[in-house]
């Protein structure tokens, strides 16, 4: 086993030196492939690659590289480079040193509130940045906000994205994880991708600061149930500002649910 991933790691090194990137340190493995740091050659900047094999790619890759492609903000990871070989895709990207947020909050607890605000600006701020597009994510978890050396947000993954138009602003799809989807979606209502974005902010703000989530239960039902009835375990620690905040964004009531413009001008973000 170790000498076909050590062959295999050999034949990547060797495809992404033709084209000026030299293969680094192993990351981790996502759904589509493994992960790996790399340096530019060129001018030794280190970036992040996603390898992955032709028989596992699929229409979610093509909607990321294509998605990636139009989006540019600092707070979401560019797209440097794709790379194709006869049997795999090299995506190059950001690397963000720092692994992601689940991991972030797992080596540090539940985070401050000056933390907690710093994180979510730019999370705001990137997810307004692919509204502002047109974009709807669909998939915002903390496993999909990455974190560099200097703590900037780089929002990632984009394999659930859609390109909503103005005449087709709702969905059915179900997609993304079930603990940050909203009550609609679970439900199989059609709904508005732009406020079930809205609801998993919500479910991310909460578990930054009170490190874990809000609802988890394997029992999808009895979860919406306790969606339906706002039974969230709010945290002492939390200011009045906050805990507004976070109810108005996990509001069960799509209509009366906060709007990401809204979350922008809050009082809590203000602070």
């Amino acid at each position: 086993m170790e000498t076909t991933l050590a062959i295999e790691r050999a034949q990547c090194s060797e495809s992404l030196e033709q084209y000026g990137y030299r293969l680094d340190a192993y990351l981790g493995e996502g759904a589509c492939g493994k992960i790996y740091s790399c340096e530019r050659i060129s001018d030794n900047l280190m970036l992040a690659v996603k390898i992955i094999r032709k028989d596992n790619s699929n229409k979610f890759l093509e909607r990321e590289i294509s998605v990636m492609k139009s989006l540019h903000h600092d707070n979401i990871v560019n797209l440097h480079n794709v790379v194709e070989t006869h049997d795999k895709y090299y995506l190059i990207m950001d690397l963000a040193s720092q692994g992601d947020l689940l991991e972030f909050v797992g080596l540090h607890g539940s985070l401050n509130s000056e933390k907690s605000k710093k994180i979510f600006r730019q999370i705001v701020a990137a997810v307004s940045h692919c509204h502002q597009q047109g974009i709807a994510h669909r998939d915002l978890k903390l496993e999909n906000i990455l974190l560099t050396q200097t703590s900037q947000v780089k929002l990632a993954d984009f394999g659930f994205s859609r390109q909503m138009t103005t005449s087709d602003l709702f969905s059915q799809t179900f997609c993304g994880s079930v603990a940050y989807t909203a009550p609609e979606v679970l439900q199989g209502k059609k709904y508005s991708p732009f406020q079930s974005d809205v609801w998993s902010m919500g479910v991310l703000l909460y578990a930054m600061f009170v490190g874990r989530l809000p609802f988890d239960d394997s029992n999808v039902t009895r979860m919406v149930r306790s969606q339906l009835k706002q039974l969230i375990p709010l945290s002492a620690d939390m200011n009045s500002e906050l805990k507004q905040l976070i109810l108005q964004m996990l509001n069960p009531e799509v209509e009366q649910r906060i709007t990401l413009e809204e979350i922008r001008k809050s009082e809590w973000l203000k602070e």
